[in-house]
């Protein structure tokens, strides 16, 4: 973001015309990925925890705690396909 603004404001824009940005998200935003990162560590280590417990299978154990992530991915890729198909072929 930094970066297209300096561009648009020596190459693109008048020289008596600048883009100052109003609000600057980006520290939020870090902040918000790295909880949803914690988060889900937190929980694959307690889903690992529990199944441990209950199963007694370190096999089983991991299958299920990787599952929790990769249906995660899975369920971002299809979203992002979906939202590509309906743009494109409106």
């Amino acid at each position: 973001m930094e970066a297209k603004t300096q561009e648009l404001n020596e190459h693109i824009l008048p020289p008596d015309v600048k883009v100052r940005p109003y609000y600057d998200r980006s520290d939020l935003v870090q902040l918000t990925i790295d909880t949803v990162e914690h988060n889900l560590l937190l929980g694959m280590i307690l889903v690992f925890v529990v199944l441990m417990a209950f199963l007694v299978s370190f096999r089983a154990a991991v299958i299920v705690a990787l599952t929790i992530p990769l249906s995660l991915l899975f369920a971002f890729i299809f979203v992002h396909a979906e939202e590509f198909q309906r743009t494109c072929f409106r």
